[in-house]
């Protein structure tokens, strides 16, 4: 009989006799987890309702239905029991991380050697690298069973470091705290551990050491002192008076989060610059343009979201970036999700934007993938023709792109074909630049049939994102079709908060050796928040702020000097103005006026 191999701590990974089973549709794995680690029976309604929540039930049902076939086509079926009416994981003959687990951490007084196999086990968080964000119910579900487990390894780790404390093996009761610290960096309890650990071990220095690093994180996260407990620790292990004794588990300080957001805006202060020369330096700060591919090391604070992002590319085959102007679109994109594509194997990226001949512009952007070594001549006759057969239809943009993949990918490796990636930025030019609605319509169909290609597919080879100002969003949702393909396919782009912030701030200059003067970020922040759509004026005053730098600081006087986030445009401008002669400036005056397009606000 088969053996079915199922990890859901940290990457999932299903195996059959040993074998890999690649299950890349993301709801099939949510289906297969929640299954798993509740083999129970589950009424299909239920199931379907949960992890298809934006459909009628008609249609949920159908997709539970399709799910349930894929796995069986992955060789899943021996273990899914479905009936008409419920669908039940068997566990014969399985073996399953997290039911192990359970039953080692959920035993009754666990040996040391059965807690040190369970917190083995613990690879990463639960169902760590599968999120669904159209799905509220089974979300919930995971993040709880999430940080239940994490609680668990968290006390399994803390009596494996305490008993060996206790027992003398300083080594291994410091492996275990570091362990402690990887999974929770605020967990004063795991730091205590480590410097006693350190100190048994004979290195005190490096003990001394740690707790100037949990000084310095606990004052730049959470702006308090390290508890009494562990001064005490440390007091013993500076005069040698470390007598063995045993740690109190004591709480460390509860009330920490309330502070948290405030002194993230110091994070990279404390600590001090990077040791190295910022003169020369180049400018890290964008000002009022995007982030592009190569300014991908500078850009910080859409962690999370180009994270989301990626999740989509590889399982959707439309992703729509939507956010307010001046929200970041296409830095996410450009600065944040290709470089990390450019990185893996297998992806083929292609860019333009609409402008007011699509067409021309989406052949412009193809046809290099074709020939990179074709005359200007050349190619400007090749897109001409291209973009004829994409526009009058006798070329489907799909066969486009297979053609490319083939070019492009030769000799791929097996079972790993090219991944194409379109991307169009300003989407909404399509909407600005006057296209009458029938030419418009004409340009969305080309690219939906290649998306509609995809969809049914549990792992799409084409996908296409573009980025979307949010006060266009009601009319492109007004052509049905492209509204249809962008059920669960929109992924909005909100305001950073505060600590996204101050990573975009401070890291950049933190990278080249220059520190912002104690209390400045602070400030930044204080300012930014108060002005709508806020970030290019951010960059745009750190901007000048960092070509005020003196000694490898920003200053506050130097912020004042260029009029802070809400003035130093301004300033610029009408110090650009200013330096216009008397008949240039009526024309700029004009050009301006003419430029200025107001949002709906």
């Amino acid at each position: 009989m088969s053996r079915l191999a199922v990890s859901l701590f940290g990457h999932i990974r299903v195996e059959v006799d040993g074998h890999p089973v690649d299950l890349k549709a993301r709801k099939v794995l949510a289906l297969l987890g929640w299954l798993v680690a509740n083999p129970r029976p589950h009424s299909r309604e239920r199931i379907a309702t949960m992890l298809w929540p934006e459909v009628d039930a008609t249609r949920a049902r159908a997709n539970l239905r399709r799910a349930l076939w894929l796995m069986n086509q992955d060789q899943l079926g021996h273990w899914i029991d479905a009936t008409p009416e419920t669908v039940t994981f068997v566990r014969d003959e399985t073996e399953i991380d997290v039911v192990r687990f359970d039953a080692i951490v959920g035993g009754a007084d666990p040996t040391l050697g059965e807690l040190a196999a369970a917190v083995e086990l613990y690879a990463g968080d639960f169902l760590d690298d599968l999120v669904l964000y159209d799905c509220e119910e089974w979300s919930a579900w995971a993040r709880d069973r999430r940080e239940d487990y994490r609680r668990q390894a968290l006390g399994a780790l803390q009596r494996l470091a305490q008993a060996h404390l206790d027992q003398g093996n300083a080594g291994v009761a410091e492996r275990y705290a570091r362990r402690q610290i990887e999974l929770d960096h605020l967990d004063e309890r795991a730091y205590q551990q480590l410097f006693l650990a350190l100190a048994r071990g004979g290195q005190r220095t490096t003990a001394l050491g740690e707790y100037e690093a949990l000084r310095r994180l606990l004052k730049n996260e959470l702006s308090a002192p390290p508890s009494q407990v562990t001064d005490e620790i440390i007091a013993q292990i500076r005069t040698g008076a470390l007598d063995g004794d045993t740690i109190t588990a004591k709480t460390a300080v509860d009330d920490r989060e309330k502070s948290a957001a405030a002194a993230e805006a110091e994070i990279a202060l404390s600590a001090g610059p990077v040791p190295s020369s910022a003169s020369g330096a180049s400018n890290p700060y964008r000002g009022l343009f995007t982030f592009r591919e190569e300014d991908a090391a500078d850009f910080f604070g859409r962690e999370e979201f180009i994270d989301q992002l990626i999740t989509a590319v590889y399982q959707r085959p439309l992703a729509a970036v939507v956010g307010p102007s001046g929200s970041g679109k296409s830095s996410v994109i450009h600065a944040g999700l290709i470089p990390v594509l450019r990185q893996e194997h297998g992806w083929i990226i292609a860019t333009f934007r609409p402008g007011r001949r699509p067409y021309h512009a989406l052949a412009g952007a193809l046809m290099p993938l074709f020939e990179a070594e074709q005359s200007e001549t050349d190619r400007l006759l090749a897109v001409g023709r291209l973009a004829d057969g994409l526009e009058q239809a006798p070329l489907p943009l799909m066969e486009v792109l297979e053609r490319i993949r083939e070019r492009q990918n030769g000799d791929p490796p097996q079972g790993s074909p090219a991944h194409f990636l379109l991307v169009i930025d300003q989407f909404e030019e399509l909407y600005t630049l006057g296209a009458e609605a029938a030419f418009r319509e004409r340009f969305l169909d080309t690219l939906l049939k290649a998306v509609f290609d995809q969809q049914h597919r549990p792992s799409p080879s084409f996908t296409l994102v573009f980025a979307l100002r949010a006060d266009f969003l009601g009319q492109m949702l007004a052509y049905r079709p492209l509204a249809d393909a962008l059920t669960d396919g929109d992924a909005k782009l909100g305001p950073m908060r505060r600590a996204e912030m101050t990573r975009a701030i401070v890291n950049p200059a933190h990278l080249r050796g220059v520190a912002f003067e104690p209390g400045l970020v602070a400030r930044i922040l204080d300012d930014v928040h108060e002005e709508p759509g806020g970030l290019p004026l951010l960059q745009f005053a750190l901007d000048m702020l960092w070509m005020e730098q003196e000694e490898n600081q920003l200053s506050h006087r130097a912020y004042e000097r260029i009029g802070r986030v809400h003035g130093a445009l301004a300033r610029h401008a009408e110090t650009v103005y200013a330096d216009l002669n008397e008949r240039d400036q009526p024309l700029a005056r004009r050009i301006f006026v003419q430029v200025v397009r107001p949002g709906l606000s």
